[in-house]
């Protein structure tokens, strides 16, 4: 792009100097826009600055009779908004990841905040990390597609690649192997730290994926609507489901039940599907009410996770409302929302218990009881969205890095 500055071209017609005596029509900007002395026009300065946040809630008078829980630890190393925070155990400590707008992702104790180390060398926000099944590495991968793999012991940068792009990169749950996915739908599967690569190629973008619990295969779906299941070791489509009447319709998120078998997908229209993984066809396409009638720029599904303890399916959405289905019955159980509570980015089940963790945008998260659909706490992070959110293996513990540049430990 050019740094010359704009042409004003309706000053003056190209190669149409003005002569001498041509008239010239003169207009009355008070006439024409109102006297500036009136109501109507404020003073530069005055009201409200763009961005100037909102008056903070008093939660007490909103959640009456809700405890009210703030931040055990608050991390503040980043500059700029934190998109993502992975965690997990090293010798003992509970230790965290997070990758923020500032280029880098820190390694930190979720007890005190104190730092590990930092992985630098990125080009652009760091907006995925993970940390491994058995928590001896992690990864920090960037908008402009450098994806790094750091020893967690010793804060050494042991592999580094690229994939231009990456919708998602997540870790194998059984072993040193990385995939990520990129906007022209290419597939990459890394041995960590060797780097052998293997490459599938999509027809378009693949959005979203969830490996099932054996670990042999991979969920994937497309911005097409479409989904597929990929065997890892054969490196071959066992299934594709087929977008829903043939409507475009971008895939957001995918959950896979405990034993493997029912697939759940989250749509940005606000459609739900649960897919049988081993016959291939489609058990239910959820229309809810609750998603579906309100505005088009609130129908998302952010989130969709199946219980461990129930055969339960739990649907977030943008619009801040959260459903519980009884996959057995087709059925809804609860429709849960409250005012005081905006839209939903991110949800978690804690653990195997019936307890479900809810990031919000106007930054807070709310932890509510499947069974009867009630609130149980609200846990006050900063009047900023939470972009990402995660309950560790233990369920003890939950974190939510917000836009404000922090990250927040909570104690369960």
């Amino acid at each position: 792009m050019s740094d010359d500055p704009p042409q004003e071209e309706n000053m003056e017609e190209e190669g149409s100097d003005s002569e001498e005596g041509e008239h010239l029509e003169v207009i009355d900007l008070d006439e024409l826009l109102g006297d500036p002395d009136d109501e109507e026009w404020e003073e530069e300065g005055e009201g409200p600055a763009e961005g100037d946040a909102e008056p903070e809630q008093d939660l007490d008078a909103v959640f009456p009779g809700i405890a009210v829980v703030q931040p055990k630890v608050s991390f503040c190393g980043h500059q700029g908004s934190v998109f993502c925070v992975a965690a997990g155990d090293v010798e003992g400590q509970s230790v965290a990841v997070s990758g923020g707008e500032d280029d880098k992702a820190f390694v930190w104790n979720t007890s005190d905040a104190s730092i590990r180390f930092v992985c630098e060398g990125h080009k652009d926000s760091v907006v995925h990390t993970g940390v491994s099944h058995d928590a001896a590495y992690l990864f920090s991968a960037d908008m402009a597609g450098v994806i790094k793999v750091w020893n967690i012991s010793n804060g050494e940068e042991v592999w580094s690649g690229e994939a231009a792009e990456p919708k998602w990169v997540k870790w194998h749950p059984k072993a040193h192997v990385l995939i990520a996915a990129t906007e022209d739908g290419s597939l990459y599967m890394w041995q960590i730290p060797q780097g052998q690569c293997k490459v599938y190629q999509a027809s378009g973008a693949i959005t979203a994926a969830e490996f099932f619990p054996d670990g042999k295969r991979l969920a994937f779906g497309h911005g097409s609507g479409t989904v597929s299941i990929l065997d890892l070791k054969e490196w071959k489509i066992l299934f594709n489901f087929a977008r829903k009447h043939g409507q475009e319709d971008e895939v957001l998120c995918i959950d896979i039940d405990a034993q493997g078998t029912l697939m759940a997908t989250g749509n940005l229209s606000g459609s739900v599907r649960v897919l049988h993984s081993l016959t291939g066809k489609v058990i239910k396409d959820i229309d809810d009410p609750a998603f579906k009638n309100c505005p088009e720029d609130e129908r998302a599904i952010e989130s969709v996770a199946f219980s461990k303890n129930h055969p339960w399916l739990a649907v977030a959405g943008l619009n801040g409302v959260f459903s519980i289905y009884d996959i057995p019955t087709q059925t809804v159980r609860h429709t849960c929302s409250r005012a005081g509570l905006k839209g939903i980015t991110k949800m978690a089940w804690l653990a195997s218990t019936d307890l479900l963790m809810v990031g919000h945008l106007n930054g807070l998260l709310s932890l509510w009881d499947s069974k009867t659909g009630q609130l149980q706490r609200i846990f006050k992070c900063q009047r900023d969205e939470v972009l990402d959110l995660v309950v560790t293996l233990d369920g003890g513990r939950a974190l939510a890095a917000c836009d404000n540049a922090d990250v927040y430990v909570f104690d369960l």
